[in-house]
């Protein structure tokens, strides 16, 4: 799922002489393949402040994941920081007078003072691509206290007090390409319509929840935002859920909740030992589920490893997966769709207790045929016991559905099960086997 940024506009000789710089990792949560790759790189940090640098990226990181939807996501994200010495500290106060650092990062940019930016942004994609080629969100921060950031493709900050916000908010313009909730422009982004019909619009699924509605822009009533209080409207607040949905979205673009999975090829050859398991990525609280699917029937959910011998099996088997977060973070009719993770083998050759199940005390082999069943089944015995049998037949909430007693189970004896006027739904079910002192557990799956 990852995308490796491809910037067309950097010239052949600025890629060839990007420098390699000294790269720190802040966060490892796992393979950069299946993680969103937050690349911090610093300007005007002289060579004796790099471990300044360090220690204001560490402090901004530990903000960020401190907010909603960071911080349920966190394994979600590796972060590194690239440490780019400069020739002098601090930001220009104009781009008409840049200073000597490395990214000529200036604050007064398109003549607002607040509006910090990178004006060497050639530069800093070439450091990126030299140093983090597999990013997916670029952070530029720079050493300066006076307050002001901005967004776009490069997500800037300075380190004033309140830089952490700032961070926070840009990330959401660059990475859920969200807009401003105050006035801005005209635009269509997951939070800024021109539609304010609250039967079409486009978070019309959240209206009503925790205060949002369609609420007009003064400055132009024809344009519409989903919240009042919002984070991308003013900094310390929490993201409203329309963009907290964003988020959600862009994470599962990039990633899966699949990290792996054993046995790593999807045609199996075993033999009694059949043990599959998944390698997961979930959020804190964990909101993901797992379906086990084995021929057609669903066997288990919610466990990252199910033992196959402990299901009923056919010579040839297909065994799926399907893993899926069913966060309520997001409410988009398509998540489960184009965010569903499966994997699915092809299993043949098992030796399984399928057939047959011993008690040794008794030399006892039984079987149950068929397995999958559409109805009727039958339970073959091979035994050197002679005493009474009990046969429960349960569902998998422990409820007794058809009883059999045998008075004297003979060497080899054959019972029959209609289990037809209990009109079975397709599913999973145990038959119990008791035999003296000895109880025995047999799965059937019921699928007509």
């Amino acid at each position: 799922m990852k995308n490796l940024l491809l910037l067309s506009f950097l010239s052949i000789s600025l890629l060839s002489n990007a420098q390699v710089f000294s790269v720190d990792t802040i966060q490892y949560k796992g393979a950069d393949d299946n993680r969103i790759v937050l690349a911090f790189v610093g300007d005007g940090y002289t060579n004796a402040q790099q471990q300044q640098y360090i220690t204001n990226v560490t402090s901004m990181v530990d903000e960020i994941f401190n907010k909603s939807p960071f911080k349920e996501y966190r394994d979600f994200f590796n972060v590194y920081a690239i440490s780019v010495p400069s020739n002098v500290t601090g930001a220009a106060l104009s781009p008409n007078n840049l200073i000597d650092n490395y990214f000529g990062s200036t604050f007064g940019y398109s003549g607002i003072d607040r509006l910090l930016v990178p004006t060497k942004s050639g530069a800093v994609y070439s450091v990126l691509n030299a140093n983090v080629p597999n990013y997916d969100q670029a952070f530029v921060i720079v050493n300066s206290t006076k307050y002001g950031g901005s967004g776009g493709s490069l997500a800037t900050s300075s380190i004033n007090g309140s830089s952490g916000e700032v961070a926070i908010h840009e990330i959401g313009h660059s990475f859920a390409n969200l807009a401003d909730e105050y006035w801005f422009r005209a635009q269509e982004k997951p939070n800024q319509t021109s539609d304010g019909n609250t039967v079409t619009n486009k978070w019309k699924d959240w209206i009503g929840v925790d205060g949002v509605g369609i609420y007009p822009h003064a400055e132009s009533p024809t344009q519409f935002r989903p919240h009042q209080s919002c984070e991308m409207r003013y900094l310390n607040n929490d993201f409203c859920v329309v963009c907290r949905e964003a988020f959600i979205e862009e994470y599962y673009h990039l990633v899966s909740n699949l990290d792996g999975y054993q046995p790593n090829s999807t045609s199996v050859d075993v033999g009694n030992e059949a043990v599959f398991r998944l390698e997961l990525l979930v959020p804190s609280p964990n909101t993901v589920t797992v379906d086990w699917i084995l021929n057609g029937v669903s066997v288990a959910t919610d466990v990252d490893s199910i033992v196959l011998t402990d299901y009923p099996l056919n010579n040839n088997n297909t065994l799926v997966a399907n893993i899926l977060d069913e966060t309520g973070f997001t409410k988009k009719v398509d998540h489960s769709v184009n965010n569903t993770s499966t994997v699915e083998w092809s299993v043949s050759n098992l030796i399984t207790g399928i057939n047959i199940e011993e008690v040794n005390q008794y030399d006892t082999r039984f079987m149950v045929y068929p397995n999958p069943t559409n109805g009727p089944f039958e339970v073959k015995f091979e035994s050197s016991y002679k005493g009474e049998v009990s046969l429960y037949l349960m569902d998998l909430e422990g409820r007794e559905l058809l009883y059999k007693e045998i008075s004297s189970l003979g060497t080899r004896q054959t019972i029959g099960f209609d289990p037809a006027n209990l009109e079975l739904e397709d599913g999973l079910y145990m038959l119990n086997v008791q035999m003296g002192d000895n109880v025995m557990m047999r799965k059937i799956v019921v699928q007509k």
